[in-house]
């Protein structure tokens, strides 16, 4: 199945990244203190709502759950929602992995290791990084970005990237994406305050977001779609459904995850839903 979310008009944070890589230009300062500022105090309102439900982290923190409204207003979608495609590519299941699963996980994650909210922190200060210098701190095959992850390179890449920097953003993006939570700042409100401590020259959030949404290609003129053909007509006399096998086995759904239940549960889900997957894949694979 597909997870679909009724957004209204917005842009992923992954869209508006791509279009200004498109023009070759870096976000710019001022629109990465902005998300960071924004997207730490959504997730303090979201940590103090999920914490009562034994909810730690957000669980897949990445651009294309950050939504920005043409205001430039922040929402954050999925929270709580484990990352079933990491999962399964740990446990084995999986012989791949996206890159962006990678290479905005914090390191714990890879490990399987206790999250909170300083899990998070560290994803904001990556994706902030990323706007601000162009291009993402990880990047590369994924087991070389998984082993930079886990070494805790980021600090030394975002100084290698960005020597220009200032000495006040270094600290905020360094301090932030330390190897361990404990080496980072002891909460997202105080990752706040020092982010909107930061003024920088470039465009708004909102003027980055009205750019992307203005260079989308115009639905106008374009040619409709043809119509789908008509079905064609079963013949009652075949012995089996075309295209499936005799032996064809059901594979059984996954139970809904229980309401309330902690993170060690929801992983376990996740790769019960990813092993299910893989099954349906091979079932499809053999017909």
């Amino acid at each position: 199945g597909t997870l679909a979310l009724a957004t209204g008009a917005v842009l992923t944070l992954a869209e508006v990244l791509q279009y200004c890589s498109s023009e070759g230009e870096p976000c710019g300062l001022r629109a990465a203190v902005e998300l960071m500022t924004q997207a730490s105090r959504v997730l303090q309102q979201a940590h103090s709502a999920a914490s009562a439900h034994g909810i730690p982290s957000h669980g897949s923190l990445s651009p294309w759950r950050i939504l920005l409204a043409p205001d430039g207003t922040l929402e954050i979608a999925a929270m709580g929602m484990p990352d079933v495609e990491l999962f399964a590519y740990l446990d084995g299941q999986q012989g791949g992995v996206s890159l962006d699963t990678l290479r905005y996980a914090p390191p714990e994650r890879l490990e399987d290791l206790e999250e909170d909210a300083r899990s998070d922190l560290y994803t904001i200060a990556l994706v902030g990084a990323e706007m601000i210098l162009g291009r993402p701190v990880f990047d590369g095959p994924p087991t070389e970005v998984a082993e930079r992850v886990l070494r805790g390179d980021a600090p030394e890449l975002i100084e290698a990237i960005g020597a220009e920097l200032s000495e006040e953003v270094l600290d905020l993006l360094c301090v932030a994406t330390e190897l361990t939570p404990d080496e980072r700042f002891r909460s997202l409100a105080e990752f706040e305050v020092q982010a909107g401590a930061i003024r920088g020259a470039g465009p708004s959030l909102a003027e980055l977001v009205e750019r992307a949404l203005d260079a989308r290609p115009s639905e106008a003129g374009q040619e409709p779609d043809e119509p789908l053909p008509e079905p064609e007509e079963e013949d009652e006399d075949a012995e089996t459904r075309p295209g499936i096998d005799s032996d064809f086995q059901l594979v059984p759904p996954v139970p809904p995850l229980p309401a309330g239940a902690d993170l060690a549960a929801a992983k376990e889900h996740a790769r019960a839903v990813a092993d299910r997957a893989r099954q349906l894949a091979e079932q499809a694979d053999a017909m």
